[in-house]
Formats: C-alpha cells, sequence, structure tokens
C-alpha cells in the first residue's frame, strides 16, 4: 500500500474521494473494536490540516504511516464526549526528527478510521496527552 504526495494533491482538488493512509497494528484494532483495519484521510481533514496546521507540508504527511505503524497509541478518556471515539498517535523516528501526531476518530456506524488531524507534538503536548488518556500500544 503506498501513500503518495500525487495522492494527497488529487485528494486536494476534488479528483477522488477518501485516501487510505496506512494501516493499524492488529492490538490497536482490536482495541478500537474495527474490523478492516485500514485508516483514511478525508478531504475536509485535509483541509483542517492545511489551514490549521499550515506549517505541514504534503511532504510530512507521508510520515503518517511510520506513525501509525510505529507510534504510542492513546485512547482518550478525559473530556470525552458520549458519541465520539478519540485516539491519539505520536511517534520520532528516523525520518523525521521532530515528534509527529496525528488524531483519529471512528465513524460510525461503519467503523472505519480517519484521521481528523496531523501535526508537530510539543514536549508539553505529549505529557497531556498522558494525564488524559490510556495506552492501548508502547512506541516499537
Amino acid at each position: 500500500m503506498s501513500f503518495t504526495v500525487e495522492d494527497v494533491i488529487r485528494l486536494r482538488d476534488g479528483w477522488r474521494g477518501p485516501i487510505t493512509v496506512g494501516e493499524l497494528p492488529t492490538a490497536v484494532a482490536a482495541a478500537m473494536r474495527v474490523t478492516v483495519p485500514l485508516v483514511y484521510l478525508s478531504r475536509d481533514s485535509l483541509d483542517h490540516i492545511n489551514t490549521k496546521h499550515f506549517k505541514i507540508t504534503d511532504y510530512d504527511l507521508l510520515a503518517a504511516p511510520f506513525v501509525l505503524k510505529y507510534g504510542l497509541f492513546l485512547r482518550e478518556v478525559r473530556d470525552k464526549k458520549p458519541d465520539q471515539e478519540t485516539y491519539l498517535a505520536s511517534h520520532v523516528g528516523v525520518y523525521c526528527p521532530k515528534r509527529m501526531g496525528l488524531s483519529l476518530k471512528v465513524a460510525k456506524p461503519d467503523r472505519e478510521v480517519y484521521m481528523t488531524s496531523f501535526y508537530r507534538v510539543k514536549p508539553r503536548q505529549m505529557k497531556a496527552w498522558l494525564k488524559r488518556g490510556e495506552i492501548i500500544k508502547p512506541h516499537t
């Protein structure tokens, strides 16, 4: 499965529907209670990333599959709305010296997983994440 800059450009221009970013590890998919472990990126989420996190380039987005594969996963339990399931993942790797993070939501009723945001995570943010979430999977 490949995730390229061309996919991101075509999604932004409206030439295609949601794109597959990567795949969840088996333990994370089981904890999220999803049967299909694929993670999708929609045009709305891409617009959110481009406007709110404007320092993230299309090339930075190519790190998302590595965050999904090797990152620390948390389930938000504090300040949780009853109808939303929000998950956070972060990772520092060879491909990017800065800690990158993403948030995931499980769409109802089909239980599809969508990446809703992607950004650089500061150390202070990581501490806040650990306080308001429970660890599903540690870094690998």
